[in-house]
């Protein structure tokens, strides 16, 4: 199925707060302050929930049931300035435009002084461990100077806005869409996230190569150009980790494929249009990249699943 979307408005009473819950459909358990109206825009895409919030003066609680340690929650602030507490260091005061990562807080509390809205994004933190961040369970703000935050909380706002149904294909690459941009975002403005390095020039090459597998024009070329470095210079960073950049897109393209051909969102992709989304130049090349990795015909892994495959060292997987 595609994304699944959902309106909502509420209205807390005078004497009665108003709430939606998992349990009635809703993706996230919200609760509307007293004389508090709340309208909600939601979009489910896979293992990303996106949350579109417009609210009057009042506090509103979130509670997000998907979410454990292995989930965060990105919070895009509107032009109202909010006070938000993640119940991990009491209450912090938002400026307008500011962006804030959230880690391993399902409750989310947020006062509003004044009409606003903020837009929630709750994803895998995998995301940006893929980009090389490991952060710790904390809210941490992000820059306001980077030139990534407004176009990005723009798209999530219009995603959440948009009407009629979204396919199942379509839904996948938006999800991943919303991921690079959440990931390009965070590193972007590493700087405000305490004790964080710069990623390393292999690991921004590795994190590029995870979120651009499937653009067939990905090559170890365009990559060392991509980070205004030789060939050679790149070579020898993945050289000193036993690794090739041609292997590196390679594997991260079967990857991609063997997703693709295995898990039943996508069955209704055929094989040609399988071997273009996992970066593929034909379905040929697809099914030689697969047999000399030992996995098969594309036919067969999409009727019996991925067959057991001896690595290097010995070991299956």
């Amino acid at each position: 199925m595609g994304a699944r979307r959902l309106n909502l408005r509420l209205v807390g009473l005078h004497r009665q707060e108003a709430c939606a819950t998992p349990e009635k459909g809703f993706p996230i358990a919200l609760l509307a302050g007293l004389r508090q109206t709340v309208q909600l825009d939601t979009v489910e895409l896979g293992t990303t929930t996106l949350v579109q919030v417009g609210a009057s003066p009042g506090e509103t609680w979130f509670k997000f049931p998907k979410i454990s340690s292995d989930h965060a929650v990105c919070i895009f602030v509107g032009e109202t300035a909010v006070q938000i507490d993640c119940g991990l260091e009491g209450n912090v005061y938002s400026q307008p435009a500011a962006c804030w990562f959230a880690f391993g807080c399902p409750d989310l509390r947020v006062a509003w002084a004044a009409d606003g809205h903020i837009t929630l994004v709750s994803f895998p933190r995998q995301v940006l461990e893929d980009f090389g961040i490991d952060a710790a369970s904390a809210l941490w703000a992000l820059s306001t100077h980077s030139s990534l935050l407004s176009p990005v909380a723009q798209f999530l706002q219009a995603v959440c806005r948009e009407a009629g149904p979204t396919s199942t294909v379509a839904a996948y690459f938006l999800e991943k869409l919303v991921h690079e941009m959440l990931g390009g975002l965070a590193l972007d403005s590493l700087g405000a996230f305490p004790g964080h390095h710069r990623l390393s020039l292999y690991s921004k090459a590795m994190a590029y190569v995870a979120a651009s597998a499937g653009d067939v024009g990905l090559t170890p070329s365009l990559l060392a150009e991509k980070f205004n470095v030789s060939l050679r210079h790149l070579q020898r960073e993945f050289s000193k980790k036993g690794e090739t950049i041609a292997d590196t897109i390679r594997q991260a393209r079967i990857d991609l494929a063997l997703r693709l051909l295995t898990d039943d969102s996508y069955m209704m992709l055929d094989l040609d249009q399988v071997s273009t989304h996992a970066g593929f130049a034909s379905l040929g090349h697809l099914r030689r990249t697969l047999r000399k990795a030992g996995f098969g015909s594309p036919r067969d892994i999409r009727r019996l699943g991925i067959p057991s495959v001896d690595d290097d060292d010995g070991a299956r997987r």
